[in-house]
C-alpha cells in the first residue's frame, strides 16, 4: 500500500512541476501559486514516505548506480530547497499581505532553480526506469534493431525539444529567457519530450557500465 502511495504521490509531484515549468503569461499567477504550494507539500510527503532511504545512506558499498541515484538526489534537494526560498522571496506578485518585496535576483534564482529541478527530476526518473526498460528490452530480442532506433529516435527528440525549450537559459541565469510563442500545451509536451529522452539516455549509460563491469570481470 505504502508503494502505491509513493508512486502516486511521485506522479502528481511530476506533473504539477510539468505544469508549473510550463508557465506562461496569461496562465494565472494566483493558479501558478497554489499549484507551487501543493507541489511543496507533495513534495515534503514524498520525503516523509523515503525517510529509510536516508537511514540506509551511510550503510553498504555505492556502486556506480548509486553513485548517480545519490549524487543526483542531493542536488535535486539543493535545488529544490533554492527553488522553494526563491518562491518565497517573489511570492509578492501573488500574496501581497506577505509585505516582501521581490527583485530581479531572486526572480533569476527561482527561474534557474526550477530548470535544474526539473532536468535532475528527469535523470532521477531515468534512473527508477532503467529496470523496466531493460527487462522491455529482454523481451523484445527478436526486433531489438527496431527497439533500438525507436531508443534512438526518443533521445534526439528529447535534445531537439531542449533546444527548443527555455531549459538551457533558465539553467545559465540569462538574464532574459527567450520569447517561446508556444503554449502552455504544447510546452508540456516539450518538457514531457525531454523527459523521455533523459529517461532513455540514462539506460544507456548505466547498460554501458553493466556491460563494461562484465568485460573486465
Amino acid at each position: 500500500m505504502k508503494r502505491k502511495i509513493k508512486i502516486v504521490v511521485d506522479i502528481l509531484m511530476f506533473l504539477m512541476f510539468l505544469y508549473l515549468l510550463s508557465y506562461r503569461p496569461g496562465m494565472g499567477l494566483m493558479y501558478h501559486a497554489v499549484v507551487g504550494i501543493s507541489q511543496l507539500a507533495l513534495f515534503i510527503l514524498h520525503h516523509l514516505l523515503n525517510l529509510n532511504w536516508y537511514k540506509t545512506l551511510f550503510r553498504g558499498k555505492y556502486s556506480f548506480r548509486r553513485i548517480l541515484l545519490a549524487g543526483s538526489d542531493f542536488l535535486l534537494l539543493i535545488a529544490m530547497i533554492f527553488m522553494i526560498l526563491s518562491s518565497v522571496m517573489i511570492s509578492g506578485m501573488v500574496f501581497d499581505f506577505v509585505g516582501i518585496r521581490m527583485t530581479g535576483w531572486w526572480r533569476r534564482i527561482h527561474v534557474a532553480s526550477s530548470g535544474w529541478c526539473f532536468l535532475l527530476s528527469a535523470f532521477h526518473v531515468g534512473m527508477h526506469l532503467q529496470g523496466m526498460l531493460t527487462r522491455l528490452q529482454n523481451k523484445v530480442q527478436k526486433g531489438i534493431w527496431l527497439y533500438r532506433i525507436i531508443q534512438t529516435l526518443l533521445v534526439a527528440a528529447g535534445v531537439y525539444c531542449f533546444t527548443l525549450s527555455d531549459l538551457w537559459p533558465r539553467i545559465t541565469m540569462a538574464r532574459r529567457l527567450p520569447l517561446l510563442t508556444f503554449t502552455g500545451e504544447e510546452m508540456f509536451g516539450i518538457y514531457l519530450a525531454v523527459v523521455i529522452g533523459m529517461t532513455v539516455l540514462v539506460s544507456w549509460i548505466l547498460t554501458l557500465d553493466k556491460h563494461l563491469k562484465k568485460n573486465q570481470s
